[in-house]
């Protein structure tokens, strides 16, 4: 669906246009970012806001990466947000039969973000993709440990780490078909947490357990987007071979140059970027957001499969004019110019 998208609109001389923007929505409803968080209504409300003003193409709801890890019943990470029946301490091994035992779908936090979904898939239009957010295996398994445990256990006992790897990767298998069934058409996996790991080890301890859950993902006709924060030039031809539709990458400030990296890649790999999140568009005017879109299209005018977007999620305090300035400039180019 998303490969037959992006080559329509390319053929008819436009973009597809995604920027990572949830929590900018938070400027139009003032609800508070924690309600957004826990409450469907919230996080609703919160996306239509960007989707009623913005129109983007693919609609993302809110990046969260607490919601699966305090699922499973674990508080290493966002302290603020309340959680019943937590499995708490420092982790072990010995927590892992606790963790297996745990449903995702037991939380409030998952059910709330199911309606979310369902609500959202109710209301864009036909022309738009809804694609969910999914925790990464390596990023959810460093939440559960906390990131200087994984660190240390990634030297000392990665049998460990493994063995965590396994039921973080079951538990995401799981609710992969629930994503499709609340109204998703594609899955975005979020795994920050490779890009710290040196290619060997991104490769064994992320990329061999993100591959299955993609495959699972792509038997449900679910589009996927694999998308690592940071400089991955390093591992950027291990991202493609786990079959991923997409891949987001992160801005050039990270070392992420995608006209420089394009001629490596599958021409079956549809690349999606790279606008600096805290750059120019946070912190610039509508000029410079025109001058830095066109100069990124231009670059890529020459590449049917790119998605417009940024490299990572926006700032809730972007300035909505730069925002207005991105949509408008892209929208205005002409790819053969």
């Amino acid at each position: 669906m998303l490969k037959k998208l992006i080559r329509d609109q390319y053929l008819k001389r436009k973009r597809i246009i995604a920027p990572l923007m949830g929590y900018i929505g938070l400027q139009y409803t003032a609800s508070a970012k924690l309600k957004a968080q826990l409450e469907h209504t919230a996080h609703y409300d919160t996306i239509m806001a960007l989707v009623d003003n913005f129109q983007p193409d693919i609609v993302f709801p809110l990046m969260d990466l607490s919601r699966e890890v305090h699922a499973l019943g674990r508080k290493s990470v966002f302290h603020a947000i309340p959680l019943k029946a937590e499995i708490a301490g420092d982790y072990s091994p010995r927590l892992l039969a606790q963790l297996e035992k745990r449903e995702l779908l037991d939380s409030a936090r998952l059910t709330e973000y199911l309606l979310t979904l369902q609500h959202l898939s109710k209301s864009i239009s036909n022309d738009q993709i809804l694609c969910a957010y999914l925790c990464g295996p390596i990023s959810f398994a460093g939440m559960v440990m906390g990131i200087d445990k994984l660190a240390l256990a990634l030297l000392l006992n990665p049998e460990s780490v493994h063995d965590l790897l396994k039921v973080c990767q079951t538990k995401l298998a799981d609710l992969i078909p629930h994503l499709k069934e609340a109204g998703a058409q594609a899955i975005c996996f979020l795994e920050p947490t490779a890009s710290l790991l040196s290619p060997d080890q991104a490769q064994e301890f992320s990329l061999d357990y993100l591959s299955p859950l993609i495959f699972t993902s792509q038997n449900l006709n679910l589009d996927t987007v694999l998308h690592i924060c940071g400089n991955t030039k390093p591992i950027l031809p291990q991202m493609a071979a786990t079959s991923a539709d997409v891949l987001s990458l992160d801005s050039p400030h990270t070392g992420i140059c995608l006209p420089a990296l394009i001629e490596d890649l599958s021409t079956q790999i549809i690349l999606m970027g790279n606008l600096n999140p805290t750059g120019l568009i946070l912190t610039g005017n509508a000029a410079d957001i025109k001058k830095e879109v066109n100069t990124l299209l231009t670059d890529l005018k020459n590449y049917p499969d790119f998605i417009l977007s940024t490299g990572c999620d926006l700032p809730e305090s972007t300035p909505l004019a730069n925002i207005r300035a991105l949509f408008h400039t892209a929208r205005e180019y002409n790819n053969y110019e």
